[in-house]
């Protein structure tokens, strides 16, 4: 495992936000890996009822991150993290008491609430404790400790799997519900962020959402995050249905992904501070995540070895374009979004994140396996135009901040 000391921020509140997130990670590692099979093994379910739950769960927490952002606004957004941290470790330990379909429907719905919520209020406590200058680059080091920690709850996890017993995977369950625990007694030690009194008149209550500049914005960021739906869906099909390359190369390409986000996040964030560095490196990631689109289709027909040498190529190039992507958003939607009003522009600005996550299996399940080099011709073409949208759409909502920010904070 890398060490840690290199990914961790400055001491004070970014590195306090690090050991949060680092905890976290391990948890929600534990969990990503071995909830499935939980619920199928030690709970009874089937595959089917598990992926029906999970997309009702989905779809009840899409928008849930905007009325949780503006609570943070109202309430103070440290306040609402301890409390949601909280809920979250009750309603992870009562997966344990889930032994039929609708109660694991109600469950992962909860969840899947109060995890989105959780999100944007983290990140309006971000923008509440860290300055402008320094929110992009702190974001860039949480990724980083966030992929050694998923990394090391998933292998935490394959012990349990190992071990295929009902207390073994209970262990996942109040492991994931331990690690929301240490995330509230750490959060508790950040800085208070006053709550925001203009966030309390109704009138400006969903201003986020009328903010038409930063709806769009909000709306190419999402679609640049496909490279996740390529890397996470498209592209283990891709290997297994239309490549030579042995099904085992799936795992080396999440691997190489992984370390080289640990690795090169922090680097690739630079430039991404304000604006339109962050939008001209959301660009770069179009660029970026377009070429790896091309590339993975190339590798269709080759021998094995050849093969496997695309693919690898063709992630290196997809995490470049993952990295700057990242990046790209977290400055957008810091330094879009009015100061006073971070939790709830946070809030929808995750809604762009969510329908990509929802409608992106999907698209590129159809496209890269349905069509093949044409379908990953023009998965590339719509991410090359949201690319090339992004800085002209950024520039036209920074000079229009000006009509919104005074009400939120006159």
């Amino acid at each position: 495992m890398p060490d840690l000391s290199r990914l961790l921020p400055e001491p004070g509140p970014g590195r306090l936000l690090a050991w949060s997130t680092f905890a976290d990670s391990i948890g929600f590692g534990l969990w990503v890996t071995g909830s499935a099979i939980f619920f199928t093994r030690s709970v009874g379910l089937s595959a089917g009822q598990v992926g029906v739950g999970l997309s009702i769960a989905g779809f009840l927490g899409f928008a849930a991150s905007v009325p949780f952002g503006h609570l943070a606004d109202r309430r103070g957004a440290r306040e609402v993290a301890v409390a949601l941290a909280v809920l979250n470790a009750v309603l992870f330990a009562g997966f344990a008491l889930v032994h039929s379909f609708p109660a694991f429907v109600v469950a992962v719905s909860l969840v899947a609430v109060v995890g989105s919520g959780s999100h944007a209020v983290r990140n309006a406590l971000l923008a509440g404790v860290m300055g402008s200058g320094s929110r992009v680059r702190t974001r860039a080091y949480l990724r980083s400790v966030l992929n050694v920690g998923i990394s090391l709850g998933a292998v935490l996890a394959g012990l349990a799997l190992r071990a295929d017993t009902r207390s073994a995977y209970l262990a996942l369950v109040f492991g994931q519900a331990a690690s929301f625990l240490v995330v509230a007694v750490i959060t508790l030690r950040l800085p208070h962020v006053p709550p925001s009194p203009s966030a309390q008149e109704g009138g400006r209550r969903w201003l986020a959402l009328r903010d038409l500049p930063f709806l769009a914005v909000t709306g190419l960021s999402g679609a640049l995050v496909v490279n996740s739906s390529i890397l996470m869906i498209a592209l283990p099909l891709w290997v297994v249905q239309r490549t030579s390359a042995p099904r085992s190369t799936v795992a080396a390409l999440f691997l190489l992904n992984t370390v080289l986000a640990v690795l090169f996040q922090v680097r690739a964030s630079r430039g991404a501070e304000v604006v339109a560095g962050a939008a001209r490196v959301g660009r770069w990631s179009a660029f970026a995540t377009a070429a790896a689109c091309v590339i993975y289709a190339s590798a269709r027909g080759l021998p094995a070895g050849f093969a496997i040498a695309v693919l690898l190529s063709g992630t290196v190039v997809l995490t470049v374009g993952e990295l700057w992507q990242s990046a790209s958003s977290w400055g957008l939607g810091y330094e879009l979004a009015a100061p006073q009003a971070q939790g709830q522009y946070q809030g929808v600005f995750a809604l762009g994140f969510g329908a990509q996550e929802t409608a992106g299996p999907a698209f590129v399940t159809l496209l890269a396996i349905g069509w093949g080099l044409t379908g990953w011709l023009v998965i590339a073409a719509v991410v090359l135009a949201a690319g090339f949208a992004l800085p002209p759409v950024a520039a036209w909502a920074a000079r229009t901040r000006e009509a919104y920010w005074p009400a939120v904070s006159s």
